[in-house]
């Protein structure tokens, strides 16, 4: 399996795209951003959030880094997605470089946090293809048994990152708790000292 995916990586890393040509989707699903980038804003059409499935097609227009400026040709609209997603055909598929690996046997959730038949085993590679932060799910990228690449979330507590040790991953969100409660105790104060300024004067 890591051969294959090695040959996959080899194989994308060739890939050239040409403007105005159709690509199709290769990712179980996938958003659609407005900037080159995942902590951009994701498009929304109708107010609903587009998420484009395996097989959809897109027209390339450009590309920045690895995001790829397309159109999405069951409508006008343009945006960003990631570079790996697009294939000249849709049997092909194109793996990431995995950086996280799974603490233990998962299951796994669609990107609106509701659990699927999926699940994930323990020392499994994927990908964090939204980087790691301390939220309650961290979105991946893994292959399922039958080769298909499948985007998801997991529990942020049963993903690994590569160089980040756990002591590391408890402690993001309880530092994150500690600020919220410190930023809130100075506007508490701020707020009372206000109150003092106004009757004195």
């Amino acid at each position: 399996m890591n051969l294959l995916l090695s040959l996959f990586m080899l194989f994308t890393g060739a890939m050239t795209l040409t403007p105005n040509t159709e690509y199709y989707i290769t990712a179980s699903s996938c958003y659609v951003y407005e900037d080159a980038s995942f902590d951009s804003q994701k498009l929304e059409q109708d107010e609903n959030v587009i998420i484009l499935a395996h097989g959809n097609k897109v027209t390339f227009k450009s590309q920045s880094g690895n995001f790829c400026l397309v159109k999405i040709n069951s409508s006008d609209v343009e945006g960003y997605v990631y570079k790996y997603y697009l294939a000249s055909n849709d049997s092909i598929t194109y793996y990431p470089v995995f950086n996280a690996s799974i603490r233990e046997d998962s299951v796994v959730y669609d990107l609106e946090h509701n659990p699927t038949d999926l699940t994930v085993k323990k020392n499994q590679r994927v990908y964090l293809y939204e980087g790691f932060s301390g939220k309650e799910y961290t979105n991946i990228q893994f292959v399922t048994e039958d080769g298909t690449l499948y985007n998801g979330c997991v529990l942020t507590e049963k993903v690994k990152p590569d160089g980040v040790n756990r002591l590391l991953i408890v402690a993001i969100p309880l530092i994150a708790a500690i600020v919220t409660v410190v930023l809130s105790v100075v506007f508490i104060q701020k707020k009372k000292k206000r109150k003092k300024a106004k009757s004195g004067s």
